[in-house]
């Protein structure tokens, strides 16, 4: 029923998924099946699925996922609290679905800013020293896979034809010195150690709601 109500409607449908060994198990104890499996016999496995979490899956199930073009969104501050478990971010860029990776923060239940930079900060040194999620991948992560993750085709870039929303930071302040103006990257590294403090204005749909502070 969910799955037809998905098509006919192009619905977004979004659920916790494998938040934790004891949820895997007990999918297993009353459908016979793991999770990824059990969305899968019923077509629920598709781009228009955005799944929370994903900590508890095998590298066929991360494959599987990469294939359905599922939706994840990564909330590496939640899952350290909770001591949920770690997202497999290097598995999921290995099978090509980094893509369809975006940040959330799991609501004020787990933290009590609704802040993706520092969302983005932990996903960075979550993964360090083994793996190094690059400045650049994490911006998309805020940005251009949110929007995709969530079927909004004109969020997520500054260009023509695309919805206005846009922070501004003041650039000449000490978070962000020093930065090379010839390499965006040490903006976007700035950003995220520093958690983007006092941003300056903020535009949505082409207005400004916050306007010099």
């Amino acid at each position: 029923q969910v799955a037809d109500f998905q098509q006919k409607n192009n619905a977004l449908l979004t659920i916790h998924f494998a938040d934790s060994n004891g949820v895997a198990e007990e999918c297993v104890r009353r459908f016979g099946m793991r999770e990824t499996k059990l969305l899968d016999k019923f077509g629920l496995l598709n781009e228009r699925t955005l799944l929370s979490h994903v900590l508890h899956v095998t590298r066929k199930e991360i494959q599987r996922l990469v294939e359905a073009k599922v939706g994840i969104a990564h909330l590496p501050t939640s899952n350290s609290i909770h001591k949920s478990g770690v997202f497999n971010y290097p598995e999921f860029a290995a099978f090509g679905g980094a893509d369809r990776i975006a940040l959330g923060t799991d609501s004020v239940v787990s933290k009590n800013r609704l802040d993706l930079l520092t969302e983005a900060f932990q996903t960075r040194i979550t993964h360090l020293p083994d793996f190094t999620v690059y400045y650049e991948d994490l911006f998309k992560m805020m940005t251009v896979n949110g929007a995709r993750v969530l079927g909004e085709e004109k969020l997520g870039r500054i260009a023509p034809g695309y919805k206005a929303d846009i922070a501004f930071w003041k650039l000449r302040d000490r978070g962000f010195i020093p930065f090379d103006e010839n390499d965006p990257k040490t903006l976007v590294g700035n950003i995220i150690s520093h958690g983007g403090r006092n941003i300056r204005d903020l535009m949505i749909n082409g207005r400004f709601v916050i306007s010099n502070r």
